[in-house]
């Protein structure tokens, strides 16, 4: 199994996982779409330093040892796009608000098999539904995504974790492919019309608690 396959594998199922939330829950019940509490400016983050930060939601998200984030031109190729837009900061905004959920930053080892990227979706506290609920209503779709793309899942559930201090809910999945393990925990941090999804998924050793570590609350 190339780096390659394993990147794109990682970007569909982080992709495949915020958009069943989002189409079937946020979409479906709630028809959020174009709608704005006046939670705020989104804002869609940076880089530096190796640091992505979102002033919006209101976490960073820095990288274990041996990990570097991507450039735009890296960023566009995971996420479909192109270099143009991912830079076009008004643009992704405008991408997000229509309902698209837009991957903003993506960080590799040197490898370039274990990885973290962070997508932003249009959904947020306002909707009045926790974690918890979101991922309770979709984890059936989310199995079987992973199931879709050809993964034999050995556990998949939903279940507490410590994020910057806080307690969240996140997805805790692990699953083999190809004779491969296979883990990715996923955590949905909700700002109040939008959300930050950080996805850490890596292949054979167990590291995504080291990935979800290095989130941080802004001060």
């Amino acid at each position: 199994m190339t780096g390659n396959f394993m990147k794109k594998t990682a970007i569909t199922l982080s992709l495949s996982v915020v958009m069943c939330m989002m189409s079937l829950t946020a979409y479906a019940k709630f028809n959020i779409f174009g709608q704005n509490t006046g939670g705020g400016q989104m804002t869609v983050g940076e880089v530096k330093n190796d640091v992505y930060e979102n002033e919006y939601c209101g976490y960073s998200v820095g990288l274990p040892k041996g990990f570097k984030y991507l450039d735009a031109k890296g960023v566009a190729e995971i996420d479909g796009s192109s270099e143009e837009f991912i830079k076009d900061k008004d643009a992704v905004l405008k991408s997000i608000d229509k309902g698209n959920t837009v991957i903003v930053a993506y960080a590799e080892d040197s490898g370039g098999y274990n990885n973290v990227n962070i997508g932003l979706a249009k959904y947020g506290t306002s909707l009045g539904i926790s974690e918890k609920e979101l991922y309770d209503e979709t984890i059936s779709d989310i199995k079987a995504e992973f199931e879709e793309m050809g993964f034999t899942i050995t556990d998949i559930d939903v279940v507490k974790a410590t994020i910057a201090g806080e307690e969240h809910y996140i997805i805790d999945t692990k699953a083999k492919l190809s004779g491969y393990n296979m883990y990715q925990k996923q955590a949905m941090l909700m700002g109040e019309d939008y959300a930050m999804c950080v996805t850490a998924t890596s292949f054979d050793d167990d590291i995504t608690d080291d990935m979800l570590a290095k989130i941080e609350k802004i001060k």
